[in-house]
């Protein structure tokens, strides 16, 4: 056995081809002008939006979920109403609560609740 270059007995290589390089975008993906028309039909949709709301809302279609439903026959009416509320200290609160054409006032505290019916206002002393 003698001793060859290794060169000599390697394969000649293969031909090798030349690819192109991948061509890549050089302008950006959206122009000026496309982001200016993206915007002003993201605002419109925005203003239609909200003009479509309002006009619900003053047609009276949303009262059903913004809470004013009107009462229905059969269906008691809550007349019962508080209209004012003074603490008189961190235990002790007064309320004035009326029932249609009735006015109480209620005293709150530890000790219990006091329920006075104050219909008639009190007269001045002279």
């Amino acid at each position: 056995m003698s001793a060859e270059p290794a060169s000599a007995t390697a394969p000649p290589p293969a031909a090798t081809t030349t690819t192109a390089p991948i061509p890549f975008r050089e302008s950006s993906v959206a122009s000026t002008g496309d982001v200016f028309g993206m915007f002003a039909i993201t605002l419109l949709l925005l203003a239609a939006f909200a003009g479509a709301a309002w006009y619900a809302r003053k047609a009276g279609w949303l009262d059903r979920w913004i809470g004013k439903l009107p009462a229905k026959p059969g269906i008691p009416v809550r007349r019962l109403t508080v209209v004012e509320r003074l603490p008189l200290s961190r235990k002790t609160m007064v309320y004035r609560i009326v029932d249609g054409d009735r006015q109480y006032l209620l005293a709150e505290s530890m000790g219990g609740v006091q329920w006075l019916p104050i219909d008639a206002p009190p007269e001045a002393a002279p």
